[in-house]
């Protein structure tokens, strides 16, 4: 994760959760687990490693228990296709 304000306080063994802030993924869903913190106080931003609680690219099957209406989400859908 890039440019993380120094701001907020981060450190290893901390859990990296979805916030719901999109609309998109429901919040509280954890992501994995911080396993380093690189920058210094000189830099602006910091930078964190996670290491992912799921193999995420080797994921071939997904199941969707529940979602909620998202009126984003139908305006997209519904949405005229520019593909020929």
């Amino acid at each position: 994760m890039l440019d993380i304000p120094w701001s907020q306080l981060v450190l290893p063994g901390d859990t990296v959760m979805t916030t719901g802030f999109d609309g998109v993924f429901p919040a509280d869903v954890p992501v994995g687990m911080v396993e380093d913190v690189v920058g210094n106080e000189t830099d602006e931003f910091q930078t964190v490693v996670v290491s992912l609680g799921a193999n995420y690219p080797g994921a071939r099957h997904v199941v969707w228990l529940e979602h909620p209406r998202n009126g984003r989400l139908d305006s997209l859908s519904s949405a005229p296709s520019n593909t020929p």
